[in-house]
């Protein structure tokens, strides 16, 4: 079956629109999750690189600078974990942060056409003979 159906045209894929920035959210909140147990491993790796060169400073030399490298090349892969991280934080702040204005535009929609409903049947002229026969 082809995606060519008359509901993508009338409106008809809109509880798939409205589920979009959720899934969205859930999505990043996921690939967030990872992220921060990638930075948490990363950190360990680090910690593991640092004592090797700390262990091997007066005995090995090589093996040391060895380590320095490794834990310095980790570094930077942290380093840009952490700016996924900044980013993927950024992007769920303004999905929820359009997700609200959305919300709140349909609401006031909402208000606005239950006041014309409620109001819709008042005239000046309904007011006007409204209040003269509370004058009488």
């Amino acid at each position: 079956m082809s995606g060519w159906g008359l509901g993508g045209w009338f409106g008809g894929n809109s509880a798939a629109k409205k589920d979009a920035p959720k899934k969205a959210i859930l999505q990043l909140r996921s690939t967030l999750e990872m992220l921060n147990k990638r930075e948490k491993h990363l950190q360990n790796q680090m910690d593991e690189e640092d004592q090797k060169a700390r262990k091997f400073i007066n005995t090995n030399k090589t093996a040391a600078k060895n380590a320095l490298r490794k834990k310095k090349q980790l570094e930077t892969t942290l380093e840009q974990t952490s700016a996924q991280i900044m980013n993927l934080e950024g992007q769920i702040a303004s999905i929820e942060t359009a997700n609200i204005n959305k919300e709140t535009l349909d609401a006031l929609g909402n208000a606005s056409k239950a006041m014309k409903t409620i109001h819709g049947g008042l005239t000046i002229d309904k007011v006007d003979a409204t209040m003269e026969d509370l004058e009488e």
